[in-house]
């Protein structure tokens, strides 16, 4: 039987700095794994999620460095934290962080390196096909969970704020160490739209998994998405 494992995003605890051990030092830091989503569009915000770990407790995640080249189609990326001169426990914090690159207007399939040239992978992205946000039309997400760890049931909860939209159907994309989950709603015509908050969940089978590490990235509306890391096993 597979049991899974899921990690919230959470911020990094770092150590406590007296006033007078002045300001924290920008540093390079490492990346362990990098978890890239394909799927993104030339009118998206591209994503991709990474983490890695701290040698001591006295380091704190900080916006990465990114360089994006249209022309010879890659993206540096490098991982960037803060360093503090209070005193350091000599233990090794793992971190996670959301990377966003931003609309990337010219398609094409990119390689993610670091500036040192060490290839972290790759990701495509395609041609718009609308002028519209999104190729479909999301359900807002609220969260995502494991119903049913030995059959990998997962639970997808919304939160609509009218009758008139409602869930149409949820599509799943199984990628490279990356799960796409896509909740798409439909417009229900009615004579009238009400506000209503109301909340819905739907459950899916995603199917087997091999035992490692994932991210779920799960659409939803407004161009965001959820992204969560998970452990299986």
């Amino acid at each position: 039987m597979k049991h899974v494992f899921v990690f919230l995003i959470i911020g990094i605890v770092s150590c406590a700095a007296n006033s007078s051990a002045g300001d924290p030092v920008l540093s390079a830091a490492s990346y362990e794994a990098v978890y890239i989503p394909n799927g993104f569009d030339s009118n998206d915000n591209v994503q991709l999620m990474a983490e890695g770990i701290f040698p001591t407790n006295c380091y704190k995640i900080a916006q990465p460095k990114a360089r994006i080249d249209q022309t010879k189609k890659i993206i540096l990326l490098d991982a960037r934290a803060y360093r503090y001169s209070g005193q350091c426990d000599s233990i090794e914090i793992s971190f996670q962080q959301e990377v966003n690159l931003g609309i990337i207007k010219s398609p094409g399939n990119y390689k993610v390196k670091t500036s040192q040239g060490k290839l972290i992978g790759n990701i495509l992205i395609k041609p718009a096909t609308t002028d519209r946000p999104d190729d479909y039309f999301y359900a807002p997400v609220q969260g995502v969970a494991f119903e049913n760890t030995s059959q990998n049931r997962l639970t997808v909860q919304m939160y609509f704020k009218t009758r008139c939209v409602e869930l149409d159907r949820i599509e799943v994309e199984k990628q490279d160490k990356v799960i796409v989950i896509l909740p798409i709603a439909k417009i229900v015509q009615s004579m009238r739209c009400l506000s209503e908050n109301y909340p819905v969940s739907s459950t899916i089978d995603i199917g087997p998994l091999k035992s490692g590490r994932y991210l779920l990235h799960v659409r939803s509306s407004g161009s965001q998405a959820l992204n969560q890391l998970v452990t299986v096993q």
